[in-house]
């Protein structure tokens, strides 16, 4: 079902017989000369060539799903070493919720502020450096200041504050894991 805005006659308004099926990606195509203004100038058409030789095509997706948070090491992995980094890889390039600004190195205090990484068991603050990557989908490594300690339980957390360029918030998402036993066993002799 297609319609023109009688008053302003330069809205036209498609709606489609049928709901967009959610990650699908759609394109619309409509034929040079299909509207006319005014003057009779014809429309140039969708897809069309600009004035240096580019296709210019009208694509998107319907996305209603929120990007996933996966961590590494793993929520309940146990042996880690005691200088692992962690990462929290979110499967597509997300945006700051707040203010939708990109997750770049510029801003490693607005990194810190979306993470908290502390002990699991005295739930003491450990803390971190951040740097983040994105090249199709964000990545943020924490890199802890200092050394875990043996068998350290440790937690790391993010709330909802990141989201993908469709505005579907991640959930608040934590893992916990455990650090290798890495000290000597002691021997204690009696007389």
């Amino acid at each position: 079902d297609v319609t023109i805005d009688e008053d302003l006659r330069s809205i036209i308004t498609i709606n489609p017989e049928n709901d967009f099926a959610a990650n699908t990606e759609y394109s619309v195509e409509i034929s040079a000369g299909a509207f006319v203004d005014a003057m009779g100038n014809a429309f140039e058409g969708i897809p069309y060539t600009d004035d240096v030789g580019e296709t210019i095509s009208w694509r998107f997706i319907i996305d209603t799903q929120p990007p996933s948070v996966t961590f590494s090491p793993a929520a309940g992995s146990s042996g880690n070493a005691v200088d692992t980094d962690i990462t929290l890889s979110f499967g597509e390039e997300v945006l700051l919720s707040a203010d939708r600004s990109d997750l770049d190195n510029l801003d490693v205090d607005a990194l810190k502020a979306l993470i908290t990484l502390q002990d699991a068991d005295s739930d003491a603050v450990i803390d971190f450096d951040a740097t983040v990557a994105n090249e199709g989908e964000t990545i943020i490594t924490v890199n802890p200041t200092v050394n875990f300690t043996s068998e350290q339980r440790v937690t790391v957390t993010i709330d909802a504050t990141v989201e993908d360029e469709a505005g579907n918030s991640i959930e608040a998402s934590e893992a916990i894991f455990t650090i290798a036993d890495v000290e000597a066993p002691t021997v204690t002799f009696d007389p």
